[in-house]
């Protein structure tokens, strides 16, 4: 099991984040490093997106400076990252935040950081994040939550049926080279 810590009170704490690295080295149970959230869920009109939500609500006001900061010290810090972005504009950002992580020789990701959700991407960022060797963290529990129909209706009243290709981009993924693995 590889547990992962969530910040959400207070900002990223790197020196519990090497206490649980030093501690957890079973090889049962270890720690992962952090879940940063960005954005939230689409159908609660919290994903940052590329275009607006048609009904014109404005969408999340996301820190990505902070994000950034803390993305930059845990990998200065040896320790591994998950954003939360689910939206494709938060997907984007994140993968712009990926790109100026550490690299190993092969020019992928030297701490295997990922993104967690991603509810919405944009179908060009699919190839940068295989590149970069971002690994997609998913729940496939969360597809279950709607019907077909029902995921339908929501696409289209929040984002409008042209849009509905960018919903759980998982097989577009795994074609692309991305890495795909399953979490809960």
């Amino acid at each position: 099991v590889h547990v992962m810590s969530q910040p959400v009170d207070a900002p990223l704490d790197l020196s519990t984040g090497r206490r649980l690295d030093a501690l957890l080295k079973g090889p049962r149970l270890r720690f992962s490093g952090f879940n940063i959230m960005t954005d939230g869920s689409l159908s609660d009109h919290e994903a940052e997106l590329l275009e607006p939500y048609i009904d014109g609500a404005p969408g999340p006001a996301v820190d990505w400076s902070g994000i950034r900061e803390a993305v930059m010290d845990a990998d200065s810090a040896g320790l591994r990252v998950a954003l939360h972005a689910q939206g494709d504009r938060a997907v984007r950002r994140s993968l712009d935040l990926l790109d100026l992580c550490r690299r190993d020789g092969a020019c992928r990701l030297s701490l295997r950081h990922a993104l967690t959700d991603l509810e919405m991407t944009d179908p060009d960022d699919l190839p940068r994040m295989a590149r970069l060797g971002a690994v997609a963290e998913i729940y496939p529990q969360i597809t279950s939550r709607r019907t077909r129909d029902q995921a339908a209706d929501l696409l289209d009243s929040t984002v409008g049926p042209g849009r509905r290709d960018r919903f759980w981009q998982r097989r577009a993924m795994a074609d692309a080279g991305v890495v795909v693995a399953c979490a809960t």
